[in-house]
């Protein structure tokens, strides 16, 4: 956590202050103050390029229990294929629906392939992972787990930063080709109450790429229609003239 990474930071500096040191000393220092595997981890992030793409799939078993699968690639933005094959240590945190304000499973991911099994978890129970949306990393949903997650970002259940990166995910993911663009235009029904800038902002981009796509197809008018209907509760709450003490990032909407 935060006190960790000051405490690490602080010892290193006090120790190599006036000195020359190499990366490895900073790891070391981190390491110690967490107690968690920083030299083994770093290395993956800092000398290779990209970042990973982790894939989601799901199977409830008996007893409220989930298996869950995980698979990472690196993301290529364009969709093309990593002839690397690289691999990265990917701390990856989940948490559900029974739960949403904590972390229910926290693994390191140093393979390609890893199982997890969370307990106490009904069939309909939605997951997410990366918590707060702080790990670098893209998520892959299947579409009824993707489905799931449409609850608590209509309701808010899920944080700005977490209804943020899901939309965000979902749309470079069918930029890339990795999702279909139906996935898309379903989930994004979900933020018809949305009231947070940033989250609007990377809506309307997105919005704004398909538009571009759809444009000369005979399927426009339907979607003209559809992005009026995705916009106009927002623009019904706020209307059209910012008003006395608004928060400046609500006036930006």
């Amino acid at each position: 956590g935060d006190d960790a990474f000051r405490k690490g930071l602080h010892t290193y500096l006090t120790e190599y202050s006036y000195k020359n040191t190499i990366t490895l000393n900073l790891w070391s220092h981190l390491a110690k103050a967490s107690g968690k595997p920083v030299a083994d981890v770093m290395p993956t992030w800092t000398l290779q390029m990209g970042y990973p793409l982790v894939t989601v799939h799901e199977e409830q078993q008996a007893n409220k229990t989930r298996t869950i699968k995980l698979t990472q690639q690196r993301f290529i933005a364009d969709g093309s294929s990593d002839d690397d094959n690289l691999q990265w240590k990917i701390p990856i945190t989940i948490f559900t629906k029974s739960n949403p304000k904590s972390i229910a499973k926290q693994i390191l991911m140093d393979k390609p392939e890893m199982t997890v099994t969370l307990e106490n978890i009904s069939e309909d129970d939605w997951i997410k992972l990366n918590y707060n949306s702080i790990g670098l990393y893209r998520v892959k949903y299947e579409p009824k787990t993707l489905a799931r997650l449409n609850e608590p970002i209509a309701n808010k259940t899920l944080s700005p930063q977490d209804r943020l990166m899901v939309q965000n995910d979902v749309a470079a993911l069918c930029n890339a080709g990795h999702q279909s663009f139906v996935d898309c235009l379903k989930l994004l029904l979900s933020y018809k109450d949305e009231d947070n800038f940033t989250v609007w902002k990377s809506i309307a981009s997105t919005i704004g790429d398909l538009s571009s796509l759809i444009e000369y197809t005979e399927y426009f008018n339907q979607y003209k229609k559809y992005r009026l209907n995705l916009f106009s509760s927002i623009q019904k709450k706020l209307g059209w003239n910012a008003t006395a003490n608004e928060d400046p990032l609500v006036a930006m909407l």
